[in-house]
């Protein structure tokens, strides 16, 4: 029990944020995302602010459906990282600041820590996005300016 009591705790406006980005990416609406996951639209709503807790069975309809990693919904990670993953990773963190600075996109922190895990996740699996890329999620997930 010490390995978990060491664990971070998982917090849901993290996993909302994800899931957020995931139906943004199947250019689903939060109704059509709803159905995928069996629930009602107002629970869909629920999860994706962090205010309620994503049923199992729901993020295994996910994860079966459309083949996301529960590892990157539920907890926002991926392969190990190596140290040169970790380097890029901050690069990619600043070009993002100073994108929103730029823009004047104002930003929640579980949005912009879950773009940067999708950026991450598509880094370790060989693909290397560049901000412009993300640019049109970035616009869809800005709490506005």
């Amino acid at each position: 029990m010490k390995f978990l009591s060491r664990s971070p705790p998982v917090q849901l406006a993290d996993i909302g944020a994800r899931l957020e980005i995931c139906r943004h990416e199947l250019g689903l609406t939060q109704t059509e995302f709803a159905k995928v996951l069996g629930v009602s639209q107002s629970s869909y709503y629920a999860y994706e602010q962090g205010g309620r807790a994503v049923p199992i069975q729901a993020l295994a309809a996910l994860a079966l459906q459309y083949g996301v990693s529960l590892d990157w919904l539920v907890l926002g990670i991926g392969p190990e990282a190596r140290r040169d993953d970790v380097r890029a990773s901050e690069r990619f963190r600043e070009e993002l600041d100073s994108y929103l600075n730029t823009r004047s996109i104002r930003m929640s922190h579980a949005r912009r820590t879950a773009i940067v895990d999708r950026w991450h996740q598509a880094y370790a699996a060989g693909r290397n996005p560049e901000l412009d890329d993300l640019a049109v999620l970035i616009d869809l997930l800005g709490d506005g300016a």
